[in-house]
């Protein structure tokens, strides 16, 4: 079984200062905002992790694992998404496995349709943490 990096959890780097990553920044801290709070009677049995390696390669924005209920589920933060992007996407989450893990599943979540109004983007954020 994997070692919990208890250090890592939580940590968001920052690469780019612009204003579109700006508001990649703010949603994945209010995913793991959300997260958080959803699961804060069990929080000792929940792993996050922003920036984690999924499949041949492929690294999600937010990991989540519940060690209780037995799932994991990735959440991509994206600007802009083609068919390409999509397709790659699917592909690598094609038979994704988690080492004792049930159900593993990902979260698209499409920047252009997330409201740049704060309160608005909590509640939109709030609807997508499963």
């Amino acid at each position: 079984m994997e070692q919990i990096k208890w250090n890592e959890q939580g940590k968001i780097r920052v690469r780019e200062s612009t204003e579109a990553q700006a508001k990649h920044l703010i949603v994945k801290s209010l995913v793991m905002f959300y997260i958080k709070i959803k699961h804060k009677d069990r929080s000792n049995i929940v792993k996050m992790y922003t920036e984690w390696p999924i499949n041949s390669g492929k690294i999600c924005d937010v990991y989540y694992e519940n060690a209780w209920s037995k799932e994991a589920i990735a959440y991509e933060i994206q600007d802009k998404i083609t068919t390409k992007w999509s397709e790659e996407t699917q592909k690598a989450y094609d038979g994704w496995e988690v080492h004792g893990i049930k159900n593993a599943d990902y979260v698209v979540i499409d920047l252009n349709k997330i409201s740049d109004d704060i309160n608005k983007m909590k509640k939109q954020i709030k609807e997508l943490v499963i």
